[in-house]
């Protein structure tokens, strides 16, 4: 007998349209919690993400992504779906409070092929 495996789906209004959405297993290289909509930076040495903040030194300065799925504080398994390109609800994507200009990110996500509507 073939067995059936059910989730639920709660809809939240991330994803602002299917086109262009490209979605990747990353690394994300926090202790914290990190929401689903989080904006992520790149680390260069390592290939890792992290929360996007003007104060990291080490690239993830830079917003490249966006995570698809939450990260719970200390979790051993690190590895997410994260979104590297598409349309997304900008009322629904997170930007950490130590993003100082948002706008500007905005634009260094665009480069990215991330568009927020």
């Amino acid at each position: 007998m073939p067995s059936i495996e059910s989730d639920t789906f709660n809809y939240d209004n991330l994803l602002a349209g299917g086109d262009l959405t490209v979605l990747e297993i990353g690394t994300v290289d926090e202790a914290v919690e990190v929401k689903r909509g989080t904006v992520l930076g790149r680390v260069s040495a390592t290939n890792t993400f992290k929360i996007c903040k003007d104060a990291n030194d080490d690239g993830s300065n830079v917003p490249v992504a966006i995570l698809a799925e939450d990260l719970p504080a200390g979790a051993s398994n690190k590895d997410k779906y994260i979104y590297l390109s598409g349309k997304f609800n900008k009322d629904a994507v997170i930007f950490d409070a130590g993003v100082a200009n948002k706008n500007k990110a905005k634009i260094e996500l665009h480069s990215n092929s991330i568009f927020l509507r």
